[in-house]
């Protein structure tokens, strides 16, 4: 077989479009058959800080109410968190000990999670387990919520940023500032 009777030209018109048609196929059939395998997909790198990386520290995030201030061994954490905090003082309360090495805990061991430094509120649902609501129930019980109890709940700087993104979807002429 010479290499011109191996390649089916598409467009001759000395040939039937029947034997066309059947080349055109033959052709798709080759190509779908030698498509490679996919290979799996690799999992993500684990995120692992080192000594020197700045971390955020959840600490009651989701569970303290808005505008809560507490201390964990002289760290201030808002709202259950505490950003920019050196790697090596937040990986001790990983460990279930102190930074200054002791391990008699007066008041039990700190749970914390550990976070990128620039970690954000959709990443501490998933570090903590909670799982946000659906948003068809939600909407449905945000309707019978007291706003001011809502305001109050969310804080400030979380109000803003939900108003803020709210504002993007209502039509150009209903829109803020």
């Amino acid at each position: 077989m010479t290499k011109k009777d191996d390649q089916a030209p598409i467009n001759n018109p000395e040939e039937p479009k029947e034997q066309q048609q059947e080349a055109l196929q033959s052709k798709a059939a080759t190509a779908i058959q030698e498509q490679p395998k996919e290979q799996p997909k690799e999992q993500p790198k684990k995120w692992e800080p080192s000594d020197d990386d700045r971390v955020t520290v959840l600490h009651g995030w989701g569970r303290v109410p808005a505008g809560d201030k507490h201390f964990v061994d002289k760290v201030l954490f808002i709202d259950g968190v505490a950003r920019n905090i050196p790697y090596a003082f937040a990986k001790y309360w990983q460990k279930g000990t102190r930074p200054d090495g002791k391990q008699d805990q007066v008041y039990g061991k700190v749970n914390i999670h550990v976070l990128p430094s620039n970690a954000t509120e959709a990443d501490f649902c998933e570090a903590t387990g909670i799982t946000p609501m659906p948003v068809e129930k939600f909407a449905a019980q945000l309707a019978g919520v007291d706003l001011n109890e809502l305001a109050a709940q969310l804080g400030t700087e979380r109000l803003k940023k939900l108003v803020d993104g709210l504002d993007v979807h209502l039509p150009k002429h209903m829109q803020r500032g």
